[in-house]
């Protein structure tokens, strides 16, 4: 009988740990779909940045038109455009349409380089933000400029100059925009290079006001929370939690930096009873962000900060993020000047190198070359297939040679340990349809002390190549996102994957880019992966995927390419790997009709002065497409005085069509019109027209800055829509009637 009792003790017991095996299981399994329900539901806004491309170099005084796209769970309320840690825009989504919400903002470009980002955030608050990205201003950062700083408060340009022990008659020359008076905080202000290191403020040639460590605390109010950081970065998550959380964390906010000592401080207000950890990011100027460190989160809200060591001399852009389970929402941008210090010695850790001069014997159509360095892989000048060495001249020095302008065309290579720089490669040539090589060469080029390599003839039987190498680092205005190492093998084997899942029934399904890479996780700072040529979503070390919503629902085609982050550049990018969208159902052709014109005045001699102007053309609905008259340019968006090969002219009370002026400008006719597929689910087109009128050695003359949004669009009954706009403007070059076209169509 107790053997019995026994038996059925054993058998309850199994019972009840099946039924609590079960429950388990179930709500694990109940916890896995609350938990992915949570994530879809609170996933972040996919933003793009479309124009400008980072690295683009404009004239200073630019206008450039910041264009975006973004999609989310939830419909967008407005997307802003940052300058510099500055909102200098926003576009708000007036009609509350879903899916995909595109914004475009005119911004002026000033002197130097710049970085721009995009933010959005959507009707429950959720943050979406863009990587950043660089743009210059072509007559800044140059041989008289050191770096470029950031006022504070109460500062004027004397007191800088007193701070950093500069002459105040030398900043205020290459400051003369910035007036005598005090600077507003965040200012940009050019430092000037004296052949000497700008040294940090120490109070014998000013007031230091840079606070101690504990000055910086006294000034916070609250309990302020040095945090610490995790050596494990990502934390288990107690899944429990989720059933009492299940949110994003909110947003850090007043993100505050400061230095002393070798010691940078960042403060900012944790906002979340419910992050696990915040990431701190760190942008330079033009080069790669990286997560310079994971800390824990704050047993409360309030002030919170975090020491590191100071970063070289250079610009420099920080934000944090609030991570969970869920997600990561990011804070504002905060961008810092750092004067040169004592505090590491740092040197150039990239150098330039740059074909100076090419000639060439014999006749030939186009010409490029291949330069390897070090044994790394080749790389083609000019780097893009499609283009040649050109503009073929009489030679001055080599008898029987022809010079060609070759434009300074090079890359970035690692600084040598040794000083040595092993270079070869081949030149190839093209005579019609003929191809042919014009033979290899190589050469030993060796550093001096300062790291510069002076012009070097490599003289071969059918050509003359002189090269020359300067120091890159962190000093020189770069004209591309990042510095690429071509010694380090970079990715590879991207691919895309549809997970089928989407954020909302009538969106895309989600994506995910996977690559391969066969290098040391702990010698890089992580991944940038590429939409378009800009920068879009960014991976940690040990990450080798990403997954992402699609920023806009149809129509699209995108190019990918993946790249990983080194400390001061990156590797060389991913084969691109190219993704078209299903088409959209509709299709839009915008015809730019005409622009009359009333009065023409570029001078004081009346209101009828003849123009030489040029133009660009937007039309933007799901796609996008522009087209440039007269402008000498291939990059979208720019709006410059720069570069321009041909004038259209113009004269007071005369009626010019697009197509005369595309013609005129490009000898091609139906360039005035532009085809782009319309979403019936939300409806969008806008026009843009901007036109210049040469101003002489004054800054251009604007003639037309149109942007207008077509209202009304008879999506339900597209077929046979056809309707003409037309938009009076005065500016002060000329008064304009513009006229437009917009009308269904079948497809292109």
């Amino acid at each position: 009988m107790s053997a019995m009792k026994n038996k059925k003790k054993i058998w309850i017991g199994i019972a009840i740990l099946l039924f609590v095996g079960l429950l388990a299981v179930i709500s694990w399994k109940s916890i896995s779909i609350i938990q992915d329900n949570k994530r879809l539901k609170n996933t972040p806004p996919s933003v793009a940045v479309m124009t400008p491309k980072a690295g683009d170099t404009v004239a200073s005084g630019s206008v450039i038109v910041v264009s975006a796209t973004a999609q989310g769970a939830n419909t967008i309320q407005y997307m802003e455009v940052w300058l510099d840690g500055k909102q200098v825009g926003k576009v708000f989504n007036d009609h509350s349409t879903e899916g995909t919400f595109f914004g475009a903002l005119d911004v002026e470009i000033g002197s130097g380089g710049h970085s721009l980002s995009v933010r959005v955030v959507d009707r429950e608050g959720t943050i979406g933000q863009s990587q950043p990205i660089a743009v210059y201003g072509s007559d800044a950062i140059n041989e008289d400029v050191a770096f470029v700083t950031l006022s504070q408060d109460g500062d004027t340009l004397n007191k800088i100059a007193d701070d950093y022990g500069v002459d105040a008659g030398e900043l205020e020359a290459i400051n003369q925009d910035l007036g005598q008076g005090e600077l507003p905080p965040g200012t940009a202000v050019k430092l000037p290079d004296n052949d000497r290191q700008a040294e940090e403020p120490d109070g014998q040639g000013g007031q230091d006001n840079t606070p101690s460590a504990a000055e910086f605390l006294d000034t916070l109010t609250g309990n302020p929370t040095i945090l610490k950081e995790l050596a494990n970065p990502n934390p288990v998550t107690n899944p429990f939690k989720i059933l009492t959380q299940g949110e994003l964390p909110k947003a850090p906010d007043g993100l505050e930096f400061t230095h002393k000592d070798c010691l940078a401080t960042l403060k900012w207000n944790d906002n979340s009873d419910y992050e696990q950890s915040y990431r701190i990011w760190m942008v330079g100027l033009g080069l790669s962000p990286r997560v310079i460190a994971t800390v824990e989160s704050s047993a409360h809200t309030g002030p919170v900060w975090f020491q590191f060591n100071i970063p070289p001399a250079w610009m420099y852009g920080f934000w944090i993020e609030a991570v969970n389970f869920v997600g990561a929402q990011p804070s504002e941008e905060l961008w810092v000047g750092i004067p040169e210090t004592q505090c590491v010695h740092h040197t150039a850790a990239y150098m330039n190198f740059i074909v100076d001069s090419l000639e060439v014997k014999g006749n030939y159509d186009r010409v490029y070359c291949y330069a390897s360095i070090e044994g790394a892989p080749e790389q083609r000048l000019p780097v893009n297939k499609d283009e040649f060495f050109g503009n073929f001249q009489p030679s001055q020095f080599w008898g029987d040679f022809v010079k060609v302008d070759v434009g300074g065309e090079g890359f970035t290579i690692p600084y040598p340990d040794d000083g040595s720089i092993e270079i070869s490669g081949e030149c190839m040539a093209w005579s019609g349809a003929s191809l042919q090589s014009l033979g290899t060469y190589s050469a030993n080029l060796m550093t001096n002390e300062e790291g510069i390599v002076d012009p070097k003839l490599i003289d071969e039987p059918n050509f003359k190549l002189v090269v020359s190498v300067t120091p890159a680092g962190l000093h020189d205005p770069v004209s591309v996102y990042s510095l690429s190492n071509p010694l380090i093998e970079g990715p590879v084997n991207l691919q895309i994957r549809d997970t089928g899942n989407r954020i909302h029934p009538d969106y895309p399904t989600n994506k995910c880019l996977s690559w391969d890479w066969k290098g040391d996780q702990d010698e890089i700072e992580g991944f940038t992966i590429f939409l378009d040529d800009n920068p879009f979503k960014l991976a940690l070390p040990h990450e080798r995927s990403v997954c992402f919503t699609p920023p806009s629902k149809c129509g699209s085609h995108f190019t990918f390419a993946a790249a990983a982050n080194l400390p001061n550049g990156q590797t060389n990018k991913t084969t691109i790997l190219e993704y078209d969208q299903e088409p959209c159902d509709l299709w839009a052709e915008v015809q730019f009709v005409s622009i009359g014109t009333g009065y023409t005045s570029t001078s004081r001699s009346g209101k009828c002065d003849p123009l030489e102007t040029y133009f660009e053309l937007h039309a933007y609905g799901a796609t996008h497409e522009s087209r440039n008259f007269g402008m000498g340019r291939s990059s979208a968006g720019v709006l410059s005085k720069g570069g321009v090969s041909r004038r259209f002219k113009m004269k007071c009370s005369s009626l010019y069509t697009f197509d005369d002026i595309g013609y005129a400008t490009t000898k091609l006719r139906d360039q005035d019109r532009l085809v782009v597929q319309i979403d019936p689910q939300n409806p969008f087109l806008e026009i843009d027209v901007y036109g210049f009128a040469l101003g002489g050695f004054s800054q251009d003359k604007i003639l037309v800055m149109l942007r207008e949004e077509i209202p009304n669009l008879p999506v339900n009954d597209w077929a046979g829509y056809d309707e003409i706009f037309s938009y009076e403007q005065f500016f002060n070059a000329a008064a304009t009637l513009t006229t437009v076209r917009v009308r269904a169509i079948d497809s292109p």
